[in-house]
């Protein structure tokens, strides 16, 4: 199968029944884990069942998540869910990408960014801060702003920051995002994140940087936590256009879109069926390209 098959001539995509189609051409994947195994609230029907025919067949599989949050609390999450430990060999994500950057000053950038911390988010994500090493303050006392998310998704959206950020662009700080998804399905709905705040505050001057998908870097820590020899093939399954497919043209490697995911709305808008020619061209006016593409993560 040629790596990054091209779209642009809006050929048919080649739209398998399942992952299984697929598996004998891969010896690893990177795959997502919101929009692809759950969608915040419940697994997905089969994606259990997936990794577990993948593992069977000696095909390591790497999590790959925008979570601003630990990878443990990851693996909790889809213990939860009924997505055992066992069925995947590693877990690689966003909040732990900013936390070894703000821990290591890994460049200029974060080195110089300080020490005092405007914390941006849900609680539930406080443990970022707290393992970023970093002391959290008030606007008015901080040196930069590290966000994990909006205070409040179910009620807020970008649009209620504009006092807020209009304080720190005053203040020229600088902006760390955890998470660069923009939006997420939580169950049928969907909420932004923290990526669409990163887009607010750079849009109105603010300088900003991201950690995760779609950055290369990560899909390189996820291919490295598989520990397959160079120039196996991997695989990355997901179900994002700016962040899973355009971070896995970056990283060289090819990928399979799920349908059913972020974006699904999108392809149904008009309610004509979703079939392989509409969506080579919806990859296509997006300029992102796929091997494939499968309704949901099932064998």
């Amino acid at each position: 199968m040629r790596q990054h098959r091209e779209q642009g001539m809006r050929l048919p995509i080649h739209m398998p029944a399942g992952v299984g189609e697929l598996a004998d051409h891969y010896n690893g994947f990177i795959c997502d884990v919101w929009g692809v195994l759950h969608d915040g609230v419940a697994a997905y029907p089969g994606a259990a069942r997936c990794l577990g025919e993948l593992r069977r067949r000696g095909k390591p599989v790497a999590l790959l998540s925008n979570a601003p949050r630990a990878a443990q609390r990851v693996a909790d999450r889809l213990g939860e869910l009924g997505i055992a430990r066992e069925l995947y060999k590693a877990i690689v994500t966003s909040g732990d990408a900013a936390v070894g950057a703000l821990r290591r000053g890994s460049d200029p950038w974060h080195a110089g960014l300080g020490e005092a911390c405007f914390y941006l988010g849900p609680e539930r994500d406080l443990a970022v801060l707290r393992d970023s090493g970093r002391r959290g303050v008030a606007l008015e006392a901080a040196d930069f702003i590290l966000c994990t998310g909006l205070f409040d998704e179910a009620r807020e959206t970008p649009d209620s920051y504009g006092e807020l950020f209009r304080r720190a662009l005053a203040r020229k700080l600088k902006f760390v995002c955890a998470n660069p998804d923009r939006v997420v399905n939580r169950g049928p709905a969907l909420v932004y994140c923290a990526g669409a705040l990163a887009d607010r505050y750079q849009d109105l001057g603010g300088e900003v940087r991201r950690h995760g998908k779609p950055d290369a870097a990560v899909f390189r820590l996820a291919a490295a936590a598989l520990g397959l020899s160079a120039g196996a093939r991997l695989l990355v399954v997901g179900d994002g256009l700016n962040t899973d497919l355009a971070g896995a043209a970056a990283a060289g490697f090819d990928a399979l879109w799920v349908l059913d995911g972020i974006h699904a709305q999108e392809l149904a808008a008009d309610g004509r069926p979703v079939d392989a020619e509409r969506v080579a061209a919806f990859l296509a006016k997006a300029q992102r390209r796929a091997v494939a593409a499968v309704e949901r993560f099932a064998w």
